[in-house]
């Protein structure tokens, strides 16, 4: 995620303000093609809580970005 929204590309999501209208939180962004893991030891606090449907519209990119949707692994 990042608070940088100048410019949203066509694999970013804008998620608008993250935290319950927190003044002090800016608007945020998914960046689907900067996937990173993070020891959760490192985070001081959370972020905020993202919705379904925006859970569901990070996930929906996430498979286009991986080209998950064209397999089928069963």
């Amino acid at each position: 995620m990042s608070s940088k929204i100048k410019n949203i590309r066509h694999f970013e999501i804008h998620l608008g303000k993250v935290v319950d209208n927190d003044p002090k939180k800016k608007e945020s962004k998914v960046m689907c093609d900067q996937i990173r893991s993070i020891d959760k030891r490192k985070l001081k606090e959370k972020g905020g809580k993202l919705t379904k449907e925006q859970m569901e519209e990070i996930e929906t990119m996430l498979k286009r970005f991986l080209v998950l949707e064209e397999f089928n692994y069963e």
